[in-house]
C-alpha cells in the first residue's frame, strides 16, 4: 500500500513541478511579448504621430502617458482574456491537484501579490524612448 501511495504523490508532484515550470516560461514570455510589442508599436506605428507632437509643444509627460495608456489598454484585454481562460481551466486543475479551486486560498495566507505593476514597467521603457524621439529625425523619415 506504501509503495502505491508513494507512486501516486510522485505522479501529482510531478505534475505540480511541470505546471510551475510552464507557469514561469509562460510569465518571462508575456514580459518579454508586452516589451517587444510596446517597442514595436511605438517605433512603426507612432514615431511620426509622437514627433508631429513633441514639435507642436507637447511634454515628454504628455507623451509618455498616452504611450503607457495604450500599453496599459493592450494588457487589460489580455488580461481579461487571461481570467477567462484561467476560470474556463480551473476543473482540469482541479482534478490534477488536490483541493485546487478557483476561489480556494488558505485563511492563513495573504492573498497573492498582485501583478499590476508588471505591466506598468513594461510599457514604461518604450514611452520614455518614445518622449525622446526627435521631431526633425520622426518626421524625415517619411
Amino acid at each position: 500500500m506504501e509503495t502505491l501511495l508513494a507512486g501516486v504523490a510522485r505522479t501529482a508532484r510531478a505534475l505540480s513541478i511541470l505546471i510551475a515550470m510552464f507557469a514561469a516560461v509562460a510569465l518571462v514570455l508575456a514580459a518579454v511579448g508586452i516589451y517587444g510589442v510596446m517597442t514595436y508599436l511605438r517605433r512603426a506605428a507612432q514615431t511620426r504621430e509622437i514627433g508631429i507632437r513633441i514639435a507642436l509643444g507637447a511634454s515628454a509627460r504628455t507623451v509618455v502617458a498616452m504611450v503607457v495608456g495604450r500599453g496599459l489598454a493592450l494588457t487589460l484585454a489580455a488580461t481579461v482574456l487571461g481570467i477567462a481562460g484561467a476560470a474556463a481551466l480551473t476543473r482540469t486543475l482541479a482534478t490534477l491537484l488536490f483541493g485546487v479551486g478557483l476561489s480556494t486560498r488558505s485563511p492563513s495566507r495573504p492573498p497573492p501579490p498582485s501583478l499590476g505593476g508588471s505591466p506598468c514597467s513594461r510599457c514604461y521603457l518604450p514611452a520614455r524612448r518614445a518622449a525622446r524621439v526627435d521631431p526633425v529625425v520622426a518626421l524625415a523619415e517619411e
